[in-house]
């Protein structure tokens, strides 16, 4: 293994709002366009940023989202992995 943090190929929706909000990341629901809901918050240099997710993700959100949005946010190896933690 390459000690990499590993992103699963899906994760509940609504467990990864929670874990979200432990950094101060929010889901706005009417921040996107037409379907699409938006997560808001602030990556680790202090910019805002938001990530829009299309509305057939909200029971199970695919793994190629959660990379971008991890990439978006900018986590860490640590933080990824207390994100995806069982």
């Amino acid at each position: 293994m390459s000690g990499r943090p590993l992103i699963p190929k899906s994760y509940p929706f609504r467990k990864l709002t929670t874990r979200l909000k432990n950094y101060d990341i929010l889901w706005h629901k009417r921040k996107g366009k037409g379907g699409h809901g938006s997560f808001v918050g602030k990556d680790n240099s202090g910019s805002i940023q938001s990530y829009p997710l299309p509305s057939d993700q909200k029971k199970e959100v695919r793994k190629s989202y959660l990379k971008k949005l991890c990439e978006r946010f900018v986590f860490t190896d640590a933080q990824v992995r207390k994100i995806f933690e069982p």
